[in-house]
């Protein structure tokens, strides 16, 4: 019986809605209107007959450190009024439909019993039933630690992908207008990754429970300036968290248009083999970002790793980096990629590898420290440069001449915004 009472209340935790409306295209005022539709979603299921939907405050409120009072509910009104009438796109392509409509056509709070009532328009609410085969599940809780609308959306996207097997590979252009993103948050791919999925990702991984894990790629144009035409999404299952399988299998793949490259083995894979958690404990970091340059190599040489082949080649390096070390197969890497005529790692050269110089001793944690100290730059940088030195265990003159210089160019608050990124997504090198 308690078994069947806590399956059941699992269930009742999982907000259910078509692929269509995960993915559709409209522009969240504030995290309540997410709350409101994820919350709306609950309750349809469990009563195909509603009409007016009731949310208690406290439900809206859950996973954050608001409190039920008058300026929280005072927000919350205001939120709701600028999302009456709020537009949305939906895209069908399973049925070559595309729906022109509105979100919410009423509502009512009630700050006396602390609850708001929602009239959902109709064909919104079409989207949370007779689901057939094309659905998103999640589960309310975890969406109700997410405190901003674009980490709101880019989850529930991920989510309608979460059980397609290959990289998820969409149009920077599809991204954008599927999140409604101002003008000032696209005008480069940069600010669009600071602004909008850097601060998504770092907002999802921050859940310790969440189901599922991701990284993202961008995809350049071989036009002149290689402006970045899309974007790769890897998407991981965790391990050691909840088992159960929220997400319904989507066999139709975002559509690529005709002007983005096709994505070969090697790129996604590349990327995972930096960052994923199954790769991590193969891999030291430096070892890690070598091998990633081996494949961008091959790619840029269109040699493409089959999945087989690569499957191969990771079991090799990891056979010489334990009879070798790291560093031997690091120089066998770099060396096969600067020669001109190399097309495979020449496991050979391992024996050509300068020994390392007796007197060529580590710097201490003190003299990092003191070097860090020295560097011309904000105690706040200094701060997050320690963090990396801990983090990644590189060369500390390296990394300060790097932030001194980038400093001056792309500006320290940038710096530390980066080093951040960077650590959390487990890279081996800074990227600015």
């Amino acid at each position: 019986m308690g078994d069947f009472m806590r399956k059941k209340d699992q269930e009742d935790q999982i907000v259910t809605k078509s692929n269509a409306l995960a993915r559709a295209s409209w522009k969240a005022g504030s995290i309540w209107e997410g709350r409101v539709l994820a919350i709306s979603a609950l309750k349809v299921r469990a009563n195909e007959e509603i009409k007016t939907i009731r949310i208690m405050m406290s439900e809206l409120l859950m996973g954050t450190d608001l409190e039920i009072r008058d300026k929280t509910k005072e927000e919350i009104k205001l939120a709701l009024k600028k999302a009456i009438g709020r537009h949305i796109t939906i895209h069908e392509p399973e049925k070559d439909k595309t729906t022109y409509t509105v979100i919410f056509r009423e509502f009512v709070v009630n700050k006396k019993d602390n609850y708001i009532e929602v009239l959902l328009e109709e064909r919104v609410k079409d989207h949370f039933l007779n689901l057939q085969g094309y659905f998103t599940q999640y589960n309310i809780e975890e969406y109700q630690q997410l405190t901003s609308t674009y980490a709101q959306r880019v989850y529930e996207f991920l989510c309608s992908w979460s059980n397609y097997e290959e990289p998820i590979q969409v149009s920077l252009f599809y991204m954008q207008e599927m999140l409604k993103v101002p003008p000032s948050h696209k005008q480069t791919f940069g600010e669009f990754d600071r602004r909008v999925l850097r601060k998504a990702y770092m907002e999802i991984h921050a859940n310790p429970n969440a189901t599922f894990s991701y990284n993202y790629y961008p995809v350049r144009s071989t036009k002149q300036g290689r402006p970045v035409i899309a974007i790769i999404f890897v998407i991981f299952k965790c391990k050691n968290r909840n088992k159960e399988d929220y997400y319904q299998e989507d066999k139709n793949p975002a559509a690529i248009s005709n002007d983005e490259q096709k994505l070969p083995c090697q790129q996604s894979l590349a990327f995972e083999t930096e960052t994923s958690e199954e790769f991590r404990g193969l891999f030291s970091h430096a070892l890690a970002t070598t091998v990633n340059k081996w494949l961008i190599h091959c790619r840029e040489k269109n040699q493409i790793y089959k999945p087989t082949a690569y499957k191969t080649l990771i079991k090799t390096i990891k056979e010489k980096a334990d009879a070798y070390g790291d560093d031997a197969v690091i120089y066998v890497i770099e060396q096969t990629i600067t020669a001109p005529k190399l097309n495979r790692l020449e496991w050979q050269l391992i024996k050509t590898k300068p020994q390392k110089k007796p007197d060529d001793k580590p710097i201490s944690s003190e003299q990092a420290d003191e070097i860090i100290n020295a560097a011309k730059v904000s105690q706040d940088t200094k701060d997050a440069v320690r963090r990396w030195i801990k983090h990644s265990n590189c060369n500390v003159i390296q990394v300060v001449k790097q932030v001194e210089h980038k400093s001056k160019i792309i500006g320290e608050e940038r710096i530390i915004d980066d080093i951040e990124w960077a650590i959390a997504q487990g890279l081996a090198e800074l990227r600015f």
